[in-house]
């Protein structure tokens, strides 16, 4: 049997797949799967091993106080985001009114940034890693609870910092 969805109710579906809930059963199976990619699903999935890393660059933890409206995919990449849109804007600035910006110099700077939010996050960590373990909404953090040890997060700063660097190096001096 086929059942049509009066436009309320259509649009009360989609409001609950953006906000990740849902109040109707047949809904609910419908966007499960949508809910198992919210950042913090994808950092419990992780190996193990991982996930202190993960967390130290706050996959898990989506940037801004508007992340609770936004869809999943949308949250993760938010901090990100905030990096990426100064950067975008000079891209289609530079760009000619009559073509598209390249999108390889877009997937550049949009990695750049993931990149470079994540070291930054490690930065604010290792800076303040007795301060958050005496903050209760920060005490958790891999640093502060003893997950992961100063030379850890050191090794992983390194390693986004140097990729950060094979990015910028990709530009030409005109970028």
């Amino acid at each position: 049997m086929i059942r049509r969805l009066c436009l309320f109710e259509h649009q009360t579906t989609i409001l609950s797949f953006i906000r990740g809930s849902s109040n109707s059963t047949s809904s609910a199976a419908t966007f499960d799967l949508w809910n198992n990619f919210t950042p913090a699903a994808i950092v419990e999935r992780a190996p193990p091993k991982t996930q202190p890393y993960l967390k130290l660059i706050r996959l898990d933890k989506p940037t801004g106080i508007i992340g609770p409206y936004l869809s999943h995919m949308i949250e993760i990449f938010l901090g990100t985001f905030l990096l990426f849109w100064p950067a975008s804007w000079g891209i289609t600035l530079g760009t000619s009114a009559s073509t598209i910006p390249d999108l390889k110099i877009i997937a550049i700077f949009a990695t750049g940034s993931f990149l470079m939010r994540g070291a930054a996050c490690i930065i604010n960590d290792l800076w303040d890693k007795k301060y958050d373990q005496q903050v209760q909404r920060t005490c958790n953090r891999p640093l502060a609870c003893g997950d992961l040890n100063t030379k850890q997060a050191i090794g992983l700063l390194a390693g986004l910092l140097s990729g950060s660097l094979a990015c910028l190096l990709q530009l030409d001096a005109t970028t």
